[in-house]
Order: structure tokens, then C-alpha cells, then sequence
């Protein structure tokens, strides 16, 4: 008797496809009748040129279907050769778009792998190892500890820009301030008698938000000198999460960076040893997408891989985009609160906004600021959309507010037509804030921030008929996005768009952006013609190539050359490779870059001193150690490396111009934000109410290019100014006292008391000087002071509200000068204009110190 049981009978073997194109015509279940021709293209080019490259890039913008094209590839790679395919994604909500696309739209045999490696569907995990369907996963399913997806013959890389951080994660130690508190505290004591003062205060403290902008290196000497206590302290301390990556750093720190923030520290190498995963390195050929691949050299940068071919973009492609743009920018003639307060109003009448921010200090204010003005909309931030963005796109009162998300998120047709992009894309991790904000290699960097704005700026808008008003505002937007070497880097399309909106945000009050960004919604009459314009202009306009971008890309193959030979401790080789880029590194916009990579040079001769017995090596390091000083004299520390001193005279006025150079970019070059804060600044100075002079005190110390913190807490100095630590200056403030009478000992002893708190609670080195400055109107001292005047100093409160007056003059002269001129040239016009001016740290010094209280005439 049967027992029913059916042999399966496998399906018949069919043709192998002879190239991508005609394996699109044979998916019969597909739901789209046929390829674009730039898709065609594409294919075409990759097929003829490319299909036994190991590495290769293509760029498209977004909505032109560069998803089907790479599955396509994969296809085919895996019909014809009988290959495992992965593709991945930076997040598991945009695999599952991915694989609902390929297997319901067109016609691809596709699974998703995500979550748990122990809990993949053994169906769909077995479909992948036989070479029957194409896994779709995440980047962090590859780049983690012993993946089960390790033997892929072809790896996707979707939207290759957004993998920097997941790429660089297997070997990045990151120690939250919040999560890992004592971690964290327990790191900065092993190094506390290796950090300036300042920097020490600024990270330990958290109850001012001005200290959680801080960024700074360890410098590798310092780190490498301790590097046993703190494999000892980790060995014993750190958290399960985080020991695969100490694991596998623990052996090599010698090639690891380590940046210091308010909200982080972060150890990592400075590219990621990418190839010595066999999950990677064993991969055929790896297939780089995105729409914005760049031209320095960055791709190759995050994933730690040189010679990546490129396929250009179909004629046509590099002129027109996808969808309508419609770009604002609130803070063109708007105050910041005005601009804030329109930019809410605007939320308020969406259904739908997506929020993007650069990093987690942005993310929390914004955070803030819409649970306390928008509350009647749904709040939604990450991990609410991990799987589907169907709890964002159900939701008729909703705003998604993500973090460094500038890719990996499709929101099209009626999704999302509202999108606020809230600080300048310029630095999503620690390495690259201290590029960006410490060393000031913003040309380095222009080429990234560019691709991270145009990605975000496309995520509302991936179709031909798509459209999305765009609010951009906040850290720097405004000041780098008109800019036109800014502006001329980009796509044409966006050009334009840039160009319009330059023109449409020129609004006088708050409720007039509202009127112009609801007209654009609703297509009110006049959009055509404007629409017209901006079409015209994109096809007369040329995306210009930076000289910058060329240098970088013919660099980044030695980069990555050095990246590897020191984390194989190949000292002497990973020197040469530094030496090389160094080389390379012309001209005064590489300036800070050519310092890191002297500095990186000066670094290798110090580990090969020590790896090799050779002296010779460590003439070489202090040698290169100077070279990057002389290129970038506002990193002290620079200077110091291999000697027993402190900050040499001179670098002073370079470390101020980097400061004021910064504080120009935060209030802006257009727009009232500065004249407002000079406005502040004068009034608060000429007041004599104690807490009001406090304030004016603080900031005329910031625009000086000094540290300038007023008092917090009771016994705290009045004001405290400082410069790394070769200079202090402590503030007794007593402008409410009549000018009758003599400073009194009681003065003097308070004074001498805040310079106490001062060695107590900023630890300053024994070398560095601290002054005490009493200001005051009286012309005369107390005899019986004698005994307490040592480093005490008077000052009248009419020549520092004179000093405030010649400050607020010289700053607007020289915001005047900073449009369009890069970060690296207007620091040095700063710096030999403040010493023109005699406004320079020496003279403020001379200055404040010109009336020790021992000259003035005593009284009995």
C-alpha cells in the first residue's frame, strides 16, 4: 500500500542568462515592464568592463533605481557562476524595503537575514548557502565577531556612505559618558597628569553646556606609554558589549587613535583593518552603490579598501535629480529663536517631518525642544521604525527625529513631504569632529559634508514626481551652504535648488516663511515659472570639481597602505607610507591635513624607535612632530610631543584665532545672530550689577579667543580666562564699589583665594602662570594687603569696557572678510590682525597685568 510520500523532483536546470540585461527580460513575475536606459547602462558598462573587478562603485541619485540594478548583478552573478550573493543594508528596516522590492517587484529570489545569527530561518539561511536565493542583511551581520555569513562570493554594499560607522565598529571601543559612567571617569584618571588642565575640567564636568562641544586627542605617544594599565583596567572593567571590539583592538593599541569628547571617549585605528575579516577579504567582487560616491578618496577611507573601479553616470544623470526640492533656509534674515520659532510652526501644521541631526548632543536638544513645543505629534526616534517605517508613515500627527541617518531611508510620495535638516553634516564621530572642530581640515572634510547633504536632502524625494520642503537651520548650515565653493560642488539640480533658495528665504518675519513653504505644498499660482527657473539654471550649471578632492584620492591609497602596516606593526613602513602622504599634501588649504599626517609620520618614527633600538628614529619622530606644529601651531600639544616643556611663546595667537574662527562659524556670517551677541556683550560689560558685568566678562573672554567660564557656585572666581595652560587669569569683579576708598586685604585675600580654586579645580602645571585681576575703579591699596598681593593685579572696568568696544570693532571687521574664504586662511588673517591691533594674547596680557596692586599708592 502507497503511503502517500511524493518524491521531490528538482526543477529542471535552465540556461545560464548571458548578461544582466537579458536576465531581467527572463524574470517573468516582475512588475515593471522594462529597464531605464541609464539602468541599461549601467549594467552594460559592468558587464563589458567590470564583472571580474574585485572592487567596483557606481553612482546614481536617489529614485533612479540603483536597487535594482546591483540585485540584477547579483542575479545574474549567482545564475551564471552558481554564487552566494549578500546584500547589505545599513539597517534591518531598509533590508526588509530591499527584499520586499526584489522578490514582490521584480522578480528576484531574495530572504532576509537579520536579527540573532542562531535565529536566521533555516529555509531562508540554507536558500542562501546553496546558491538559491541572495540574502538580504545588515552590515552589522558581516562586521561582527564570527558571522555566519562569512563565505559570500559577492558582497553589496547599499548606500556605501552610510556604512562609515558600521564598517569601523568590529574595532571601535566607544565609552559613553551616561552608560558607562564610571568607565569613563576611571579612563581620564589613568591620564590625568597627561591632560592640559582645561580639557580635564571640561570633560569631568556636566552641568554646563557650553564644556560638551569639547573635542581633543590623546596624543599616541601618551597613549602607547600607558598602554598596559589600560589593558589591565579593561581587561577587568570593560562591559560585555563592548569586548568583541576590545578584543579585537586589545593587541594592536599602538595603531589606535583615542578622541576625547564631552559625551564619549573613543578608541579606534584611523582606518578600519577591513581585509582582515575573511568575510570581506575572501569576497570575489564587492559592489559599492550609493548616490553620492564622492571624489577624495572617502569611500575608500571607510571601508578600509583602495583601488575601488568606478562606473560613471549615464549621460543625462549628471544634470538632472529626482523629485523637487524645495530648500529654505530660515536663518537667512531670521534671528536663531525667530528662525526656531518658524521652523516649529511649520512642524506644527505637518502630518509628517522627518528631523535629521549630526550626532547625539544635536539630537537631544532637538529632542527637547519638540517634546516641549509640539506635544500633540507623536514623537518617534530610531528603534521605533528598526523593521517598518509603518509606525512613522501610519501615524497623521508624527515626527521621526534620527541621528546621523543621512542615507538608508526611503520616505516617497506623500510619506513625508516635510524634512528639517538641523546642523551641518560635519562630523557623525569623534575622529572626525576633532578634524572638523580641533584641527580645522575642513577642506578635507568639504567633500563629505557635501554627500551627507545631499543624501539627506533626498529622502523625501526619490521619484520624478515627489517634492518636500526642506528647512535647513542650525550648527553652521547657514555659513557653509551659501557658500559657492560649497554650492558649486554639488549636483546641478541641487545647485539650482541651492540657488532658489538662497533668493526664497530672503522672508522678514516668521509667519512669512510659514506663507511660503505652505504655498510651495499646495502649488499656489507662480510655482510653474519658479519651477521653470530653477530647471533652466540646472541645465546651465557644471558640478566643479574641488583641486582638493584630486589630491585626496591620489593620496588614499598610501593612507590606507600606513593604516595597515602599523596595525601589523610594521613600524618603519607605516612611517614611509606617512612620509608619502605627507609629500603629497600641498598647498595652504591642506595645511591641517598635512600636519595630521606629520604628526601620524612623527608617530611611526616613535613606535619604530622603540620596536627597533634605532635612535636615529627618534630624531626622525621630533623632527616631524615640529613639522606638524609649524602646519598646525593651534594643536599645543603638537609641540610639546617628545619634549620636556611646555607650549612654546608664539603659538598662542594661533591657538585663539582657531578659537574665534570657530565662535565666527557659530554665530554665522550672515544673518543677526552676531550683532545680537555683541549687542549682549556691551550691555551686559557696561552694567554694574554683578551677575550682568559676569556674563559681559565671560563673553568678551570667548571673543578674545580665550577659555571664559563666569562663576557657578559660590567661591568660584567672578570670571576665569584661560589659554591651554600657558596662561590663567582669575577675575575679582567689583564694579558695584564707588571708586572712594583703597582696595581693601579683604579684596585681595578673596582674589588670592579664587586663584586657590583655580590650582584645585583646573590643575593647572606648575609652569603655567596664574594672574589674579581685581577690577576696580580704585586707584589706591590697603597697607596691611602687603602680605597677600603676589600675582595680583588692578584694572579699571572703563578700560576693559574699552577693550570690549576695540573687540566688537576688529570681530565685525573680520566676519566681514570671512565669506567664502576657507577655515585654514581666515585663521591665519585673524591672527595677524588681532596683533595689529594689539589684541593679540600678549598685549591682552600686558594689558590686564600693567598695574600690579604692589604700585599703587598705599593707604594706612
Amino acid at each position: 500500500m502507497s503511503s502517500g510520500f511524493k518524491f521531490p523532483v528538482p526543477a529542471r536546470h535552465v540556461s545560464k542568462p548571458s548578461d544582466p540585461e537579458s536576465l531581467f527580460r527572463s524574470l517573468s513575475s516582475r512588475k515593471i515592464p522594462h529597464l531605464w536606459s541609464h539602468q541599461a547602462d549601467v549594467l552594460r558598462s559592468w558587464h563589458t568592463s567590470f564583472q571580474h573587478s574585485q572592487d567596483v562603485a557606481f553612482e546614481l541619485p536617489t529614485g533612479t533605481g540603483k536597487t535594482l540594478i546591483a540585485l540584477l548583478i547579483g542575479e545574474y552573478r549567482r545564475q551564471a557562476y552558481g554564487e552566494r550573493i549578500a546584500y547589505l543594508c545599513p539597517t534591518r528596516q531598509l533590508a526588509y524595503q530591499v527584499n520586499s522590492l526584489s522578490s514582490v517587484t521584480y522578480g528576484i529570489p531574495t530572504n532576509v537575514l537579520v536579527g540573532p545569527q542562531a535565529d536566521y530561518d533555516p529555509k531562508h539561511y540554507s536558500a542562501y548557502a546553496s546558491g538559491e536565493a541572495i540574502a538580504v542583511t545588515t552590515y552589522s551581520a558581516i562586521f561582527n565577531n564570527n558571522p555566519r555569513i562569512n563565505d559570500a562570493n559577492v558582497l553589496i554594499f547599499d548606500d556605501a556612505h552610510a556604512a562609515d560607522q558600521y564598517v569601523s565598529s568590529p574595532w571601535t571601543v566607544n565609552i559613553n559618558r551616561f552608560e558607562d559612567k564610571d568607565l569613563y571617569f576611571g579612563f581620564l584618571e589613568l591620564f590625568r597628569d597627561k591632560l592640559p588642565s582645561w580639557l580635564l575640567y571640561n570633560l569631568r564636568k556636566n552641568d554646563d553646556p557650553m564644556t560638551r562641544g569639547t573635542v581633543d586627542k590623546l596624543p599616541s605617544p601618551v597613549f602607547f606609554s600607558r598602554r598596559e594599565p589600560v589593558t589591565d583596567y579593561f581587561d577587568s572593567k570593560l562591559p560585555s558589549k563592548l569586548s568583541y571590539a576590545w578584543q579585537n583592538i586589545r593587541g594592536h593599541l599602538a595603531a589606535c587613535n583615542v578622541y576625547l569628547t564631552w559625551p564619549l571617549i573613543s578608541i579606534r585605528p584611523l582606518v578600519p583593518p577591513t581585509l582582515t575579516l575573511q568575510a570581506v577579504a575572501g569576497a570575489k567582487q564587492r559592489l559599492f552603490i550609493s548616490a553620492t560616491l564622492g571624489a577624495n578618496g572617502d569611500l575608500e577611507g571607510f571601508t578600509g579598501i583602495k583601488g575601488i573601479n568606478r562606473i560613471p553616470a549615464p549621460l543625462g544623470w549628471d544634470k538632472q535629480g529626482s523629485g523637487r526640492r524645495f530648500i529654505l533656509f530660515p536663518e537667512m534674515t531670521l534671528p536663531p529663536k525667530a528662525a526656531e520659532r518658524a521652523v516649529l510652526n511649520v512642524m506644527r501644521e505637518s502630518s509628517r517631518t522627518l528631523v535629521l541631526t549630526p550626532d547625539g548632543v544635536s539630537a537631544e536638544k532637538m529632542h527637547e525642544t519638540i517634546a516641549r513645543s509640539l506635544p500633540q505629534h507623536k514623537l518617534l526616534t530610531a528603534s521605533s521604525i528598526e523593521e517598518s517605517l509603518e509606525p512613522f508613515t501610519s501615524e497623521t500627527e508624527a515626527i521621526l527625529l534620527l541621528q546621523g541617518r543621512y542615507d538608508g531611508l526611503d520616505l516617497p510620495g506623500t510619506a513625508c513631504n516635510l524634512e528639517i535638516i538641523n546642523g551641518l553634516p560635519s562630523a557623525t564621530s569623534p575622529q572626525e569632529k576633532f578634524l572638523f572642530s580641533r584641527l580645522g581640515a575642513h577642506s578635507v572634510l568639504r567633500d563629505r559634508i557635501q554627500t551627507r547633504v545631499t543624501q539627506g536632502l533626498g529622502r523625501c524625494t526619490r521619484g520624478a514626481t515627489d517634492h518636500a520642503v526642506i528647512l535647513v537651520y542650525g550648527d553652521h548650515c547657514l555659513d557653509n551652504c551659501i557658500k559657492a565653493e560649497f554650492i558649486s560642488g554639488l549636483h546641478p539640480e541641487l545647485q539650482a535648488e541651492f540657488e532658489y533658495a538662497r533668493e526664497a528665504s530672503k522672508v522678514g518675519f516668521p509667519e512669512d516663511l510659514e506663507k511660503i513653504a505652505k504655498a510651495f505644498m499646495t502649488k499656489e499660482p507662480g510655482w510653474e515659472q519658479a519651477d521653470g527657473w530653477i530647471r533652466e539654471l540646472r541645465d546651465k550649471l557644471t558640478r566643479q570639481s574641488d583641486p582638493t578632492a584630486a589630491v585626496l584620492l591620489n593620496t588614499v591609497a598610501k593612507e590606507l597602505d600606513y593604516g595597515y602596516a602599523i596595525w601589523n606593526e610594521s613600524y618603519e613602513v607605516a612611517l614611509q607610507k606617512a612620509r608619502e602622504c605627507c609629500d603629497h599634501l600641498e598647498g595652504v588649504k591642506l595645511a591641517p591635513y598635512r600636519a595630521w599626517w606629520y604628526y601620524l609620520a612623527g608617530n611611526a618614527a616613535f613606535l619604530a624607535e622603540r620596536q627597533t633600538g634605532k635612535t636615529q628614529y627618534g630624531d626622525v619622530a621630533r623632527e616631524l612632530f615640529g613639522r606638524a606644529s609649524a602646519a598646525a601651531p593651534a594643536i599645543a600639544w603638537f609641540r610639546t610631543l617628545g619634549q620636556d616643556r611646555q607650549i612654546a611663546t608664539g603659538a598662542e595667537s594661533e591657538l585663539t584665532a582657531e578659537q574665534i574662527e570657530k565662535r565666527l562659524g557659530e554665530v554665522g556670517i550672515i544673518g543677526s545672530a552676531f550683532e545680537e551677541q555683541m549687542s549682549d556683550m556691551l550691555r551686559l560689560i557696561d552694567s554694574n550689577v554683578p551677575q550682568s558685568f559676569h556674563q559681559g566678562l565671560e563673553l568678551l573672554g570667548c571673543w578674545l579667543g580665550f577659555g571664559a567660564r563666569r562663576a557657578q557656585s559660590a567661591g568660584e572666581p567672578d570670571g576665569v580666562w584661560w589659554l591651554g595652560d600657558t596662561m590663567i587669569l582669575a577675575f575679582e569683579a567689583k564694579t558695584q564699589e564707588s571708586a572712594e576708598g583703597p582696595i581693601s586685604l579683604s579684596w585681595c585675600r578673596e582674589t588670592q583665594g579664587h586663584l586657590a580654586w583655580v590650582k584645585t579645580n583646573l590643575g593647572p602645571p606648575a609652569s603655567c602662570p596664574l594672574n589674579g585681576v581685581i577690577i576696580s575703579s580704585r586707584q589706591r591699596v590697603s597697607f596691611d594687603s602687603r602680605p597677600v598681593r603676589e600675582n595680583l593685579y588692578a584694572i579699571d572696568p572703563a578700560a576693559m569696557r574699552k577693550l570690549a568696544r576695540e573687540v566688537c570693532d576688529a570681530i565685525r571687521g573680520l566676519r566681514a572678510a570671512a565669506t567664502d574664504r576657507p577655515s585654514e586662511e581666515m585663521r591665519e588673517i585673524i591672527s595677524q590682525r588681532l596683533a595689529q591691533l594689539g589684541l593679540d594674547p600678549g598685549s591682552i596680557l600686558r594689558l590686564i597685568s600693567s598695574v600690579p596692586i604692589g604700585t599703587l599708592s598705599e593707604v594706612k
